[in-house]
């Protein structure tokens, strides 16, 4: 009995040795997969992928709803306003949901990103009663204000863009 306590003991002693040396196999395969995860799945129901634009270092800031019903919301919003700050402050890439409604059949929500190669690019959905409509385009500047508004400036059309992001 003496001589299998020791076999198991000796067992047991290289297993921890054996999980360590493995650890960093494991670690590079998980950032591996974590490097092919979407950023953002913002603009999906409308089959608008903006992961293209804004690269594997990008950071999704969340949502900003304007006009924020209770103290709750205006800290998210802050939160939100903070990441992008950083983001800019970085030159990191970055995506941002602004959200704005009249209920009960009105929803306008602006993706503002500044993407992997320095471009500003607007995505703005429009639902109504009759359905979504969306605009997708380059901006000349894009500029989220202390109070979460955005200030879009010389927002064009890009039917290029619209495609790579398809």
């Amino acid at each position: 009995m003496a001589t299998r306590s020791v076999s198991a003991k000796r067992w047991r002693s290289d297993l921890p040795r054996r999980r360590l040396t493995s650890l960093p196999i494991t670690a590079i395969l998980l950032v591996g997969c974590a490097s092919n995860l979407p950023v953002s799945d913002c603009c999906a129901d409308l089959g608008i992928d903006v992961n293209p634009i804004l690269g594997v270092n990008a950071v999704d800031c969340g949502t900003i709803i304007t006009k924020p019903p209770d103290a709750a919301t205006r800290s998210r919003n802050e939160s939100a306003i903070a990441c992008v700050q950083r983001a800019q402050l970085r030159s990191r890439a970055f995506v941002l949901n602004q959200g704005f409604s009249i209920p009960p059949d009105y929803y306008l929500r602006n993706v503002v990103m500044l993407g992997a190669q320095g471009e500003k690019v607007l995505v703005q959905i429009e639902h109504q009663h009759d359905g979504p409509t969306s605009f997708v385009g380059h901006c000349k500047d894009i500029k989220l204000l202390s109070s979460g508004e955005l200030e879009l400036v010389g927002c064009e059309p890009d039917d290029a863009l619209l495609a790579r992001m398809k």
